[in-house]
């Protein structure tokens, strides 16, 4: 779909007192190109003006780690949509950090660093989610018609 070949990554899973870590590692390709060149396709579903969990499944990863990345992000957004501001936004950065492909918890980091009454770090953070994917939307929406008042 994006052309080039697909820099392989690996996974390595840690668990230390019950808590469950995925770090993903790729080769030296920029987050972006890596975003672009691997995505894979869902029929009807647009990843690029999604904010929905789903969006983890386009990201090209081995089943296991999309799984993983997925639960973990829904329970970020549960705690967002709760109100627990902070706690998302640790949980969304610690995302972030286990696949620097992840734009999709890039830009809900800034979404909870706004509700934090941060809007440099969520600048940064739709910054960030828009480095790993140009095309993404709803970052570029959010920094235009939130941020840049």
């Amino acid at each position: 779909m994006f052309g080039g070949g697909v820099t392989p990554s690996t996974a390595t899973t840690t668990t230390t007192g019950g808590t469950t870590s995925i770090v993903v590692s790729h080769s030296a390709q920029s987050s972006s190109t890596q975003a672009q060149r691997g995505r894979k396709e869902i029929p009807g579903f647009d990843p690029d003006t999604s904010t929905e969990a789903r969006v983890i499944n386009t990201y090209d990863l081995d089943p296991g780690t999309v799984n993983m990345l997925g639960i973990r992000h829904r329970s970020a957004y549960n705690k967002y949509s709760g109100k627990k501001y902070k706690e998302a936004f640790d949980e969304f950065k610690e995302l972030v950090n286990m696949y620097n492909g992840n734009y999709l918890s890039a830009y809900w980091a800034g979404r909870a660093a706004h509700m934090l009454k941060n809007n440099e770090e969520s600048l940064e953070w739709m910054d960030r989610a828009l480095k790993i994917n140009p095309q993404y939307k709803p970052a570029s929406d959010f920094k235009r018609d939130t941020l840049k008042k």
